[in-house]
């Protein structure tokens, strides 16, 4: 077992360079734990000869104006362009003109926090129990769950109505209806962490897969597996970035 570690953040996707960065500036000592063998996490920008375009196999588009967003890129030199166009959608039968986002909408613009809170799936369920066979409907009772889970990352079946909305009341804050990129797609956002990681001395352990977590009395400790095998480290504390829907319950 080794020796203390007074921070433990789990995640090294966005969330998770920017707490250990910030955690670092405080005089606290941060490992980051990694599963997979780069850091980004839902970030990973493509690049392909012959293309002026980066390609975003992640994270897309720069939804809006988020001040931690822009204010960090611009700090830094980064461009932006507003990005507009035709949604087209994949089906049997190729793709197609669609306008799915607006069905999301419909059903999302239902959601209501004045009333008792519920999961997502439990109110499609409540909500719309008298269109089940709708077959339009169903399709686009699928979108909007995908657009929960991709979107927010998050379960259906866990998070909560109340949080959602919250989150479309401070979506419209930041004029989230809009679409940027950056000059080399979310590379840029993350090459600007990771360069602020490594000047902080933050340690990030790639290829590092948490197994458990035991909270118990005291400190925590944490199971990881390895390129060395397994270990238990000891923490202070432990940060967990990574969605929900990684972790079995």
């Amino acid at each position: 077992m080794s020796s203390e570690i007074p921070v433990i953040v789990v995640g090294a996707g966005v969330a998770g360079l920017t707490a250990a960065s910030d955690l670092v500036r405080s005089e606290l000592p941060v490992v980051v734990l990694e599963a997979r063998d780069r850091i980004g996490g839902r970030v990973y920008t493509q690049r392909v000869s012959g293309c002026e375009a980066s390609i975003e196999l992640g994270a897309e588009f720069i939804h809006g104006k988020p001040p931690d967003v822009w204010n960090l890129l611009e700090r830094n030199g980064k461009t932006f362009n507003e990005v507009d166009g035709d949604n087209w959608c994949v089906s049997s039968r190729g793709m197609k003109p669609c306008d799915r986002f607006s069905d999301v909408e419909d059903i999302l613009s239902q959601m209501d926090d004045s009333s008792p809170d519920e999961s997502f799936l439990a109110f499609l369920e409540r909500g719309f129990h008298n269109r089940a066979s709708d077959s339009s409907f169903n399709e686009a009772r699928q979108h909007a769950i995908d657009y929960v889970s991709g979107f927010n990352a998050a379960d259906p079946d866990l998070v909560g109505v109340h949080w959602l909305v919250q989150e479309m009341r401070a979506e419209e804050m930041i004029e989230g209806d809009r679409a940027f990129r950056s000059e080399n797609g979310y590379d840029d956002l993350l090459s600007i962490l990771q360069q602020r990681t490594k000047e902080s001395g933050v340690s990030i352990r790639t290829n590092t897969i948490v197994e458990r977590i035991d909270w118990g009395r005291g400190h925590p400790t944490v199971q990881v597996r390895g390129e060395l095998g397994k270990s238990i480290l000891v923490a202070s504390s432990v940060l967990i970035t990574v969605s929900s829907r990684c972790f079995e319950s």
